[in-house]
């Protein structure tokens, strides 16, 4: 999975009590995930830090904050809004997902790691 965040106080709220279960449920079933994250996320992500080694974590610092994350798998291209009520778009498109993950790659080797 490839993940270009932003709004992740708002998917930890989201998911409430169940997060540490889903996070651990994606490292048991070994799905790989990237996460681009903004600057401001960088605490947040502290705690997760080792704690599931298919995950790794970068930041941007001009990544805006805001409400929607995208989130990018074999074959789709997920959009993510957390508002009231959370909202999931969905492209089903191996060439759309292959389009989209070559983007975020980029941003990838821009991002930091810390």
């Amino acid at each position: 999975e490839y993940i270009i965040g932003g709004a992740s106080e708002k998917f930890i709220t989201l998911m409430g009590d169940y997060l540490k279960e889903y996070l651990a449920e994606k490292n048991k079933k070994n799905i790989n995930v990237k996460y681009i994250g903004s600057a401001n996320e960088i605490d947040l992500y502290k705690e997760y830090s080792g704690l599931y080694g298919n995950q790794e974590y970068r930041f941007m610092e001009d990544l805006p904050s805001g409400v929607s994350h995208m989130l990018i798998r074999n074959g789709s291209v997920s959009f993510y809004s957390f508002l009231n009520p959370p909202l999931v778009y969905m492209v089903k498109s191996p060439v759309i997902a292959e389009n989209y993950k070559q983007f975020f790659m980029m941003l990838w080797k821009r991002a930091e790691s810390k």
